[in-house]
């Protein structure tokens, strides 16, 4: 008979090679999504999403706060998957499309209603603190730069060792290429030069992560 129990899953460590085919501050937000593919027999899948913050490519909360490291949380029976995607470095404007993506999906909001609500509303507090939420339908405006996929199987958590620490190596899950203009020529006729940053399925980081059952 499988187990059911409920599986709560937190980020202890992202590592990023690349963050973007463009220039980026040392301070970066992403946008991640993690989805639960056949938690049970009677869920396909749950999809929830955040925005983090990346310092240097890099994003490892303290210890102790919980909320800033919870991904997702689910009742699961028997083998589920797990597939986790990280958009690339994205600019206020863009989180912005996002939120309001979030909020006409997630609450009902009218367009109308959306547009009226001013940037800072969406560009202060909300990227400051944690801002959890099922997204299924919520537009990502940026393009996707490290994915992992793993399948965690619900029956291995046994009252001896209710907790697992894993570390999933994140690959590209496209082709990056950033294209810079060269110095000959004049602004009208410079020639431009392609730079392969990584090409699809190249290692870009890992993720760590601590899965809880109880």
């Amino acid at each position: 008979m499988a187990t059911r129990k409920t599986i709560e899953i937190l980020a202890d460590n992202i590592k990023l090679n690349v963050l973007s085919s463009k220039k980026t501050k040392a301070e970066t937000k992403h946008v991640l999504t993690i989805e639960i593919l056949w938690p049970r027999p009677t869920i396909q899948t749950k999809t929830y999403a955040r925005v983090i913050t990346l310092a240097n490519g890099q994003f490892s909360p303290s210890e102790k706060d919980w909320l800033n490291k919870i991904l997702a949380k689910e009742t699961t029976e028997g083998q589920f998957g797990v597939k986790i995607g990280i958009s690339s470095a994205m600019t206020n404007d863009m989180l912005n499309k996002f939120f309001k993506s979030l909020f006409k999906t997630t609450f009902g909001l009218i367009a109308d209603t959306v547009e009226d609500i001013p940037a800072s509303k969406f560009t202060g507090k909300l990227l400051s603190t944690p801002f959890d939420f099922i997204a299924s339908n919520v537009e990502i405006t940026e393009e996707e730069i490290a994915a992992c996929e793993f399948v965690v199987d619900t029956n291995s958590f046994k009252k001896e060792a209710i907790q697992q620490t894993i570390t999933v190596p994140l690959v590209a899950t496209k082709d990056l290429v950033k294209i810079s203009s060269t110095t000959t020529g004049t602004k009208a006729t410079r020639p431009t030069k392609k730079q392969i940053l990584l090409r699809e399925g190249d290692p870009n980081g890992a993720i760590t992560l601590t899965i809880t059952a109880s």
